[in-house]
């Protein structure tokens, strides 16, 4: 799914026609304060008038199929084409078919996914490529009211499980590969062993990792096969190859609103820059990567890796140019593009290294992570969703968890652009951070997933980025350009915090508090670096902060205001004028900290 335009001086919300709705609309817009409250009531009001003053025919019942599904359309993938193919859901009852953003209920966000697509098409300057499939509802090749008009007839209806086979019915919603499995066996499964199973099913071996085999399907339903070579005694478990989704839209206008917000000037100010010296490896894994944009090439590593090729002679193994280039190169700039270089836009960091690995499918990430462990690199950027369901459905499930624990990688992923409540994966890992998006007045983003599950949101409303060709472009929206704004200040993170953060957990660069966001859960760079920056504390120059550290604040408690130092004044962030008890207890909780 990709990420749908805000256009500029648009109004992206649907405000109600009369009745209740429209009341609580005026109150809230009179009161801001209230508004967000206010502007839930209203919607839930003009909901139930619409349902009940539009009651649209319901789709002639027929029979849902309750087949296995198969490639329709024969793209090589399971998506909802194939299953509208199927059932048409204008015609025959289809819930999983209108359910576009896959929460297994068809519900008025559906309907709002579908109209913010149209809103985006009504913009004549940035109309050429907007068509998505996903919203297509009737697959007449064109999203319209029509489209609309057949969610509202399922408006209520759930998608009950299984659903054309199909256990999680969300995963036909994301869509996943109709040719290959990825088959992990048992230790100790030889050789002869694997091939019996290869003859069995009728299927072909394309590529190895560890011991995972990515086998090719020649003919037959992919989940119906998947259930079977399942319950082989030699296998393990069998995954999908899941597809990857940029999470994307088209260009407008707007400025560097989000780099602003979370106050990155400030930090570079009181706080790091960068690491000249040493600059923090981030990996950046995506669909693909413009890697002679020139408003990259300062912090462009030369390391880089196509996560698809497996032999490093081939000439592919560092291509990471990819089918599209714009969303890698976009990710990656808000996370490095050069400052102060007259052309592009501004990173968030002066000086990082940027480590391209590019994917198509899970198991490109598992070879990505694997890879991006063996660099040392310190932060992982994967702005990509594969769906919604359990990370135990997935293959890079335990990789993930490696490269956190054994490794100590922070890794950024993004809550999703469906505006549902949980976070697509792998944002939805344990060891991943997990961001939403939120608009330049702090209000959350429309199509913002992660709204009870996100560890963390970030600016992804309209962002300025960096595109393929040497371009610069704006109003790109979604969480994909909101996570980068997390594992930018991550990696400042990296270059001034605590050498032993794991003893204490908030100093640590993965984990988020209060005091770290605005008050509600967007993240503020100055104040999330302000209290890890070691060297603050670190009032003797020692390396660390110790009992002479505390002493020599204790002492500046008692001074007369004429002898202030601001290098004493660590509370609030920015100081506060002056040195007083509240200094010596943040100064006091860092006593004993190893500084870099």
């Amino acid at each position: 799914m990709t990420e749908r335009i805000h256009p500029i001086n648009e109004q992206v919300e649907k405000r109600p026609e009369s009745g209740k709705g429209k009341l609580l609309w005026k109150v809230a817009k009179r009161f801001p304060f209230y508004a967000p409250f206010l502007f839930v009531a209203a919607t839930v009001a003009s909901n139930a008038q619409s349902v009940e003053q539009d009651p649209t025919p319901s789709p002639t019942t027929i029979t849902t199929a309750e087949g296995p599904i198969t490639d329709q359309d024969g793209d090589g993938f399971i998506t909802l084409v194939d299953a509208r193919i199927l059932t048409p859901p204008q015609t025959t009852n289809c819930p999983v078919c209108v359910d576009v953003n896959g929460n297994k209920v068809v519900d008025q966000t559906d309907i709002d996914l579908v109209n913010y697509q149209l809103e985006k098409n009504s913009v004549e300057d940035l109309n050429g490529n907007s068509y998505n499939a996903s919203f297509d509802v009737n697959n007449d090749g064109a999203n319209s009211e029509t489209d609309v008009d057949i969610i509202k007839s399922y408006l209520g209806q759930e998608v009950t499980a299984p659903s054309f086979g199909v256990d999680d019915p969300s995963e036909i919603t994301f869509g996943y590969d109709a040719n290959t499995l990825l088959v992990k066996y048992k230790t100790g499964v030889n050789l002869d062993s694997k091939q019996a199973l290869l003859a069995k099913y009728d299927l072909s071996y394309k590529s190895s990792l560890d011991n995972i085999d990515e086998l090719e399907i020649k003919d037959g339903a992919i989940d119906t096969l998947k259930q079977q070579i399942e319950a082989e005694p030699e296998v393990d478990k069998v995954f999908k190859n899941f597809v990857a989704k940029p999470q994307t839209n088209d260009p407008g206008w707007i400025n560097q609103w989000g780099a602003k917000k979370i106050r990155i000037e400030e930090a570079w100010f009181t706080e790091t820059r960068g690491n000249w010296d040493n600059p923090v490896k981030v990996a950046v894994i995506d669909v693909g990567f413009d890697v002679d944009h020139n408003d990259l090439q300062l912090n462009l590593s030369n390391l880089r890796r196509n996560a698809e090729v497996t032999d490093e002679d081939d000439p592919d193994y560092e291509n990471v140019s990819g089918n599209d280039e714009n969303h890698g190169t976009a990710t990656a700039g808000i996370i490095g593009a050069t400052v102060d270089n007259f052309i592009g836009i501004a990173g968030l960091n002066h000086r990082v290294e940027l480590i391209p690995i590019r994917v198509a499918g899970e198991l490109g990430v598992r070879r990505a992570l694997e890879w991006a462990m063996e660099q040392d690199v310190r932060v992982i950027n994967i702005s990509l969703c594969f769906g919604y369901s359990d990370p135990s459905e997935h293959l890079s499930n335990d990789t993930f968890t490696e490269a956190r624990n054994e490794h100590g990688i922070v890794i950024v992923g993004i809550a999703g652009n469906d505006g549902r409540n949980d976070s697509c994966y792998p944002g939805n890992h344990p060891a991943v951070v997990s961001v939403g998006a939120t608009k330049e007045d702090d209000s959350l983003w429309e199509s913002s997933s992660g709204r009870e599950d996100a560890d963390i949101f970030a600016p992804g409303d309209c962002i300025e980025v960096l595109r393929a060709g040497g371009f610069s472009s704006a109003c790109h929206s979604g969480t994909s350009f909101a996570a980068p704004h997390v594992s930018a200040v991550v990696a400042l993170c990296e270059t001034i915090a605590p050498i032993s953060p794991d003893r204490r957990n908030d100093l640590r660069c993965d984990k988020f508090l209060a005091r770290d966001t605005n008050g509600f859960g967007r993240i503020d760079a100055w104040s999330y670096l302000w209290y890890r920056n070691c060297s603050r504390f670190d009032n003797s120059d020692s390396g660390q902060v110790d009992v002479l550290d505390l002493q020599i604040l204790a002492f500046r408690t008692y001074l007369p205001p004429i002898f202030y130092d601001r290098r004493y004044d660590v509370f609030p962030v920015g100081g506060d004028g002056k040195i007083d008890i509240s200094d010596y207890y943040v100064e006091a909780s860092r006593n004993d900290i190893r500084c870099q």
